[in-house]
Parts: C-alpha cells; sequence; structure tokens
C-alpha cells in the first residue's frame, strides 16, 4: 500500500524523548517540559492509581465483548475512552452518533465513557487484573508495556482504614510543613503507598498490531516514525493517536528585528535560511542595542525559564543526534559521543558568555527562578527578544501581545514570529528540527475479548473507518442542520450557544433538539488521525485567522521532512534499565537549575555545567568519557544488538 512522502521521507525512527504523563498535551510548557525516553516495563508508572480499584466500579465490569453480532450489526465489542460517564444519559445525539457509527462500520461498538479523573489512575491495577476492555485509550507508560510485552511497574493505591475508609493526613509542601487553604486550614489529602506489579510474558493481554496496519488504507498512513516512537523494541502494541511532528521551534520579535535592520528578518522576510551567525547577531543586538527605545539595559536576547532540556531544540540545528544517531557504518551512536554535540555546546556557551540569556542581566529575572514553562510571560512583558519552546507556546506570546496593545501588535500585522530552525556549517548548512514523538495517547486492542485474528481484523477495519473524512467530521462535527451549517465559503460553522458574532445560534440548536454542545466530548479520542488522501474531510472548518496562526500551520507542515530521527526510541537495554538514571543524570542533571545547585555546581549534570562556565574542555571530556565507562559504553553495545536484530 502506498504510503505519504511524509512517511517515506520519515522513515525510520523519529521522534523527541516524551514525557510518561503525557504534560505535551498542556497549554504552558508543553510536550517540551521533559525528555526522557524511559518509559519501560521497569520504569516508575507515572500515571498510577492514586484511589485503589473497586471491583464493583463500573469500569472493571468483566467485558463482553468479542462477540459476534447478527448479520446487521457485525462484531459486538466495548470501548472504553475516559470523560463523563453520564455523558450518553438523556442526550439524543450520543445514541444518534453511536448508531450512526455502527451503522457505518457495520459493526456493534459500545462506547464507555468512564471517570477522566481516575481512568488512566485505574489502568496499572485493571492491567494486573486483566479487567480489560475490548478496545481501550492507553498511555505509553510502565504499565501499559508491562501489560503487552511482560514486566514489572508501580501503582500507587491509597490507604484504607478498617471500615474501608481513605485515611486522609495532611499535606505537606517541600520542607515538609503543612499546607494550609485561604482560610488557613490545613488541607487534607490521601494517604498512599506504591506496591509493584508484575505480568509474566506469557499473560500479556494486549495484541501485537505491527504486521496488521499496512492493511488499512487510514491506519497505513501512520508515519514510519511515529510508529517506532510507540514501540518497544520495534513492535507496535497500540495506534498512536497523531500529534505534530515539527511543533518544536523558536519565536522572535519580528519589530525589534526590523527597528535595528537585522539580517536576520531581512533574510526570512526574503524566503532565505537565516545561519547562526545571524540569529547571533540578533541576540545581541536585543541585548545590547536597546531594542525596546526605552534607555535601559533592560533587555535579553534569549528569555528562558528552568526547563531542563531547551537545548535539545538547539541540538538538531549543529547537526547533533536526536539522541540516537547513526553513524557512518551505520550503527547507533549516542548524541554525546558526536563532535557536532561538543560543537553545538560551545556556541551556546557563548551566549552565557557574551550576556545574552537572562541570567545575571540587571532587571531581568535570571532563567533558574522562573517556572518551567513559563517564559512565556516575561516575553510577552518584552523582557527578552526569542523563545525557545513549542511553536503553539510562541503562538501564544503574540497573541497576548495582540490583545493588550502592545507594540502595534494585530492579527494582520504581528510583531512575534515564529521560526523552526537556522543552519550551521556543522549541520551542513542543512535545515534540522527536534520533532516531537508524533503521538499522544495510544489505542489498544485486547487479546482477553478479541480472541481470534478475524475478530481482530474487524476491529481494526471500524478504527480504520473512525478516521475516514466523513466519520471524522461526523464525530467532531455532528450533522449538517443539527450542529452545524456551511457558510457562504464551502466551510463547516459549528452552532455554538455562546457566538461571539452574536447570532441566535441558540434558537437553531433548539429548533434541532440539541440540548447540549457537549453531546461529542471524547469521541475524538478513538481518531487516531492517519487518513489516506483519497478519504479526506469531504468539508471542515475555515483555516485560522491572523497572521502568526497561519506561520504556525506552515511550519508544521513544511519542517515535518527537517525532522531529526531518533533511531534508538523504540529499543530498551538492560544496561539502561539498570544504570539509565545515573546515565542521564551525568549529562543532564537531575532537574531543573535551582540558586543551590548553580552555586554548588551540583546536580546540573555536564550540559548546564559546561554552558554556564562551571567546568573547562578538559573537564567536558573527562565527564564525557566517566559517562561511556560508567555504563554508556555497555549501553551503546546493547543498543546497536537490539537495533540491528530488529534488521536495521
Amino acid at each position: 500500500m502506498k504510503k505519504k512522502a511524509v512517511s517515506k521521507i520519515l522513515a525510520g525512527v523519529l521522534a523527541s524523548a516524551m514525557v510518561l504523563s503525557m504534560a505535551a498535551c498542556g497549554d504552558d510548557a508543553g510536550e517540551s517540559s521533559g525528555a526522557d525516553n524511559s518509559s519501560t516495563p521497569e520504569s516508575k508508572n507515572e500515571t498510577g492509581s492514586s484511589e485503589e480499584f473497586k471491583a464493583d466500579d463500573q469500569s472493571s465490569q468483566e467485558s463482553q465483548g468479542g462477540q459476534e453480532g447478527d448479520s446487521a450489526t457485525g462484531l459486538k465489542f466495548t470501548i472504553a475512552l475516559p470523560g463523563d460517564p453520564d455523558l450518553e444519559n438523556g442526550k439524543p445525539q450520543f445514541d444518534r452518533l453511536v448508531n450512526d457509527l455502527n451503522e457505518y462500520t457495520k459493526m456493534n461498538a459500545e462506547f464507555k465513557f468512564l471517570d477522566s479523573n481516575t481512568y488512566f489512575a485505574q489502568l496499572g491495577l485493571r492491567f494486573a487484573a486483566n479487567d480489560v476492555d475490548d478496545v481501550m485509550i492507553v498511555n505509553a507508560d510502565a504499565a501499559f508495556w508491562s501489560a503487552a510485552v511482560g514486566g514489572t511497574y508501580t501503582v500507587t493505591i491509597e490507604d484504607l482504614d478498617e471500615e474501608g475508609n481513605p485515611i486522609m493526613i495532611d499535606k505537606l509542601d517541600k520542607d515538609g510543613n503543612p499546607v494550609t487553604d485561604d482560610d488557613g486550614n490545613v488541607v487534607q489529602i490521601v494517604s498512599t503507598h506504591q506496591e509493584e506489579r508484575t505480568i509474566e510474558g506469557s499473560e500479556t493481554i494486549f495484541w501485537d498490531l505491527t504486521d496488521y496496519l499496512d492493511d488499512y488504507d487510514n491506519l497505513a498512513m501512520t508515519p514510519d516514525a511515529t510508529r517506532a516512537a510507540a514501540s518497544y523494541n520495534g513492535r507496535l502494541y497500540a495506534i498512536p493517536r497523531a500529534r505534530n511532528l515539527a511543533r518544536h521551534g523558536f519565536g522572535f520579535r519580528k519589530d525589534w528585528c526590523e527597528k535595528l535592520n537585522l539580517a536576520f528578518w531581512n533574510k526570512m522576510e526574503a524566503g532565505e535560511d537565516p545561519t547562526w551567525q545571524d540569529f547571533y547577531d540578533m541576540l545581541y543586538a536585543f541585548t545590547y542595542n536597546d531594542p525596546d527605545g526605552n534607555g535601559q539595559n533592560d533587555t535579553c536576547g534569549i528569555y528562558l525559564d528552568s526547563w531542563n532540556d531547551v537545548w535539545n531544540i538547539v541540538f538538531p540545528w549543529f547537526g547533533v543526534p536526536n539522541e540516537w544517531g547513526l553513524d557512518a557504518n551505520g550503527d547507533l551512536i549516542h548524541k554525546s559521543q558526536t563532535p557536532e554535540f561538543k560543537t553545538a555546546l560551545k556556541e551556546i556557551r557563548k551566549l552565557f558568555e557574551d550576556g545574552l540569556i537572562n541570567y545575571g542581566i540587571s532587571g531581568v529575572d535570571d532563567f533558574y527562578t522562573i517556572a518551567a514553562g513559563k517564559a512565556r510571560n516575561g516575553l510577552q512583558e518584552s523582557k527578552g527578544g526569542v523563545g525557545l519552546q513549542v511553536l503553539d507556546d510562541m503562538r501564544k506570546v503574540e497573541t497576548t501581545l495582540e490583545s493588550n496593545g502592545i507594540g502595534g501588535a494585530t492579527p494582520d500585522e504581528p510583531i512575534f514570529w515564529l521560526g523552526g530552525y537556522v543552519l550551521t556549517e556543522s549541520g551542513n548548512n542543512e535545515p534540522h528540527c527536534l520533532p516531537t514523538n508524533g503521538f499522544s495517547g495510544m489505542i489498544a486492542i485486547s487479546k482477553k475479548n478479541i480472541k481470534t485474528e478475524e475478530q481482530l481484523r474487524q476491529v481494526l477495519s471500524f478504527l480504520n473507518d473512525m478516521n475516514t473524512g466523513e466519520v471524522m467530521n461526523m464525530l467532531e462535527y455532528g450533522w449538517e442542520g443539527t450542529t452545524y451549517e456551511i457558510d457562504e465559503n464551502g466551510y463547516i460553522k459549528l452552532w455554538m450557544k455562546a457566538n461571539e458574532a452574536g447570532e441566535n445560534e441558540q434558537a437553531k440548536l433548539d429548533a434541532a433538539g440539541v440540548k447540549t454542545t457537549t453531546w461529542n466530548n471524547g469521541f475524538n479520542q478513538i481518531i487516531a488521525y492517519h487518513t489516506a488522501e483519497e478519504n479526506a474531510r469531504p468539508v471542515t472548518v475555515a483555516p485560522a485567522e491572523g497572521a502568526v496562526q497561519r506561520r504556525e500551520q506552515e511550519l508544521l507542515n513544511d519542517d515535518i521532512p527537517y525532522c531529526v530521527p531518533n533511531y534508538g526510541i523504540s529499543f530498551t537495554t538492560q544496561t539502561y534499565k539498570d544504570h539509565g538514571k545515573d546515565l542521564d543524570a551525568i549529562l543532564k542533571g537531575t532537574g531543573p537549575a535551582t540558586e543551590n545547585q548553580l552555586a554548588a555546581k551540583s546536580d546540573l549534570g555536564v550540559i548546564w555545567n559546561y554552558v554556564l562556565g562551571n567546568i573547562d574542555d578538559a573537564e567536558l571530556d573527562a565527564t564525557l568519557q566517566s559517562w561511556w565507562e560508567a555504563g554508556g559504553e555497555q549501553w551503546t553495545k546493547e543498543m546497536n544488538d537490539a537495533y540491528h536484530a530488529a534488521g536495521h
């Protein structure tokens, strides 16, 4: 089956390191708030239960799926989704949607919306008890990998008294002092403890889907890169739900560039790619040439927060691998063992040496005092001219400037612009971008209830149909004349109760019998968002308004071919299981920098200690050698064994 060009361009393994908590979907730090690929069965289950699973809960009822329905309805199976358990009660559109989906697919699917507050927390306990629905939304965490391939993971369980009631304790701050509410009362939380759960390899409960996806026209569109990022040791046990790959980049003050007549913006405006020297010159001018015109030395080039992995965005510009690259022999090589890694560190160090980052600048907050994901606030206050983050975070800087009327910013005349990369000599003057993991959440199929390959293929056919444009429109928009209309430009215009234009859409909804606009909340979780070109949406909503919104969409699409593969992302080894945290700590430290860490040079890791000038070149080389001897060499050998065993 023919795949999109994007899939071919990105063949191999592509993804930035992922955060198990999936904070990637948040508004602030987003996916950028972490870069740890340690989601193995032995990893800590960061979505462990905060509430002991009770056998009589709706979510623990024995699924009766995998049954053959009559000839009109096809296979009967259940789909578990996090949401509002009462969503389907008394809402005719809910029933209509389920009926229409089953009619379209010739199946008999039942949608079970389970409490979103506890859904993911309970999964670890459900997996251990083999209490699963036929189709489930899951996270790529230790509990799921253990359920798919076998292994041990940790769950968090509430402590109960003799009567079975949760034991409450005082909530403490980081210093061990009780936390109080606005009225001075000590906040109470449920006491918990952690327990290990083990699933043997012979008891795994989810289907291996690796060899099936290409048999379905929509699911086959899942990029090879995203498959690898969502795989375990080269095997795919769930369908990844697509998210933007080319999401990382930078934002910068275009108006300051224009005022100072900087080559960086002049090149970009002319359709040329700016260089690292252009980038450096821009940062220097933003720091020392009074770009805001107030006569004060109160701005900086790059405005950072304490996000520990910010430099992962910059590394690919210099040709640094995305964690694991390939050497001239086709073997995996860790980024820290490449000359490009040292080149990048030296250039970043120069930015600190020349005072171009918010560190020690009068009137500008030092980066380590700003919570991870909050650099946007300083950029919106014009304290700095450049931010390094996910593009949607940078886009919000501009929209806030517009709403606050700063600098004359308007949707048609933005003053804060976006970019994905700059060119460097060590990067062969070619575009390189840091990708995301390419997915958020996965759709898994249980082996317990979907017992045969024939049943599996029927479920996969259903999931494939969920990604056909006609079905996606129905899932997300509803029905023309009931929940939306087609405007004069041929776009879908959703009917909403509160319309900014002041139109009487409530009356339209009432006339159509729609009592709530939340009737389809959560249904989009069953969409993987991989669609064959011939199955595209028949009609869609209007494109984004505003220049910066259009620029963001342009970069999200156009920069995909420049995303740097992580060729080792789907592989795990015993050495990393045993020593991974220590190896990671040598390179990047144990967390965001604090004032004490900066003063003591402790827990920062070699990257931060070098760029801040705490160690010299000889100490950098010695530390990288210590990483190699502490397990890096053996890890590299094991990674290559796994990589080549998978046919690479």
